[in-house]
């Protein structure tokens, strides 16, 4: 991503990297040791989840990402098979080892997801899953977006306000696309290459729960857009870049259209599901002889 179009899209350089750098490849693996039984298919994103002196890591990706590899179920045993990156991956082809993993501990299914659709009137507004890491798993690490729920709504908040996604028409999508993200049978390794994009608002006066946005560098894109499903966006608005949605699908008749559930849909879903598993997730963590800080 050239400077120029990072100016001509008011993104701000230095917020942009810490955006670039958040997202993770969803990595899947049967445990039998085989490569060829590695599967990588999307994107997600990590939340670290910070109030008072506590915190805890939440997984973002879209639900199809996974249901359409489990058949639509999601279990312990699945649980046990999905790992994320501990950091992004800047090597473009290597093998991964167990130390390269963070375990996911819990599937945090969305609350009344009929209702949600209802009030929406559209089913794309339930094609979220949020997953929970030991709330170790990321310390140190500086790719994940740390959202602290008591600045939500205020200018020092990383999250975008509704009015400003609304007047936003600049942004910002990080992923990792099927195309360039594969394995490597001859080297025994998987390639894990993130892509960015750099996109307008399709239609000015989409300001629904889901937005269309318009993919303009690079023009045309030179792979398909499979994979971006999970994939966190970023508005430019007003010289900050800040986390604005999550990518559900993508394609078009040129490749060139991506649409995202604004974060404003999803904060809401994590506040319920913060404050409701609490006290069950303390018992884990207890359990696990993990210290819930």
């Amino acid at each position: 991503m050239t400077h120029k179009h990072l100016s001509d899209a008011k993104f701000e350089r230095v917020q942009f990297k810490r955006a670039e750098h958040c997202c993770r490849p969803m990595i899947y693996n049967d445990g039998s040791g085989e490569l060829i039984e590695t599967w990588r298919g999307g994107t997600c994103f990590v939340i670290k989840w910070v109030y008072g002196l506590r915190k805890r890591y939440f997984v973002i990706t879209a639900l199809h990402v996974l249901t359409n590899r489990f058949s639509n179920i999601i279990d312990s045993n699945s649980l046990d098979k999905i790992k994320i990156l501990k950091r992004r991956n800047r090597t473009h082809s290597r093998l991964l080892t167990g130390d390269d993993w963070v375990s996911i501990i819990a599937y945090h299914p969305i609350p009344n997801p009929k209702d949600l659709i209802e009030i929406f009137d559209d089913a794309d507004v339930s094609d979220v899953a949020i997953f929970e890491t030991e709330p170790n798993a990321f310390d140190g690490e500086k790719d994940v977006y740390k959202i602290n729920p008591k600045n939500i709504g205020y200018t020092n908040s990383q999250v975008e306000e509704e009015k400003n996604i609304q007047n936003s028409f600049n942004f910002f999508v990080i992923g990792y696309p099927e195309a360039v993200n594969t394995i490597d049978h001859d080297n025994e390794s998987i390639i894990l290459a993130p892509k960015g994009l750099i996109c307008k608002r399709a239609h000015p006066k989409d300001n629904g729960a889901l937005t269309e946005i318009k993919v303009v560098s690079p023009c045309p894109s030179p792979y398909p857009l499979n994979g971006y499903s999970g994939s966190p966006v970023f508005s430019g608005y007003n010289g900050q870049t800040k986390l604005c949605g999550m990518v559900l699908r993508g394609g078009g008749t040129h490749n060139d259209v991506v649409r995202f559930l604004r974060i404003s849909s999803i904060i809401p879903l994590l506040f319920s599901i913060a404050l409701s598993t609490e006290k069950t997730m303390r018992g884990e963590f207890r359990r696990r002889g993990v210290k819930f800080l």
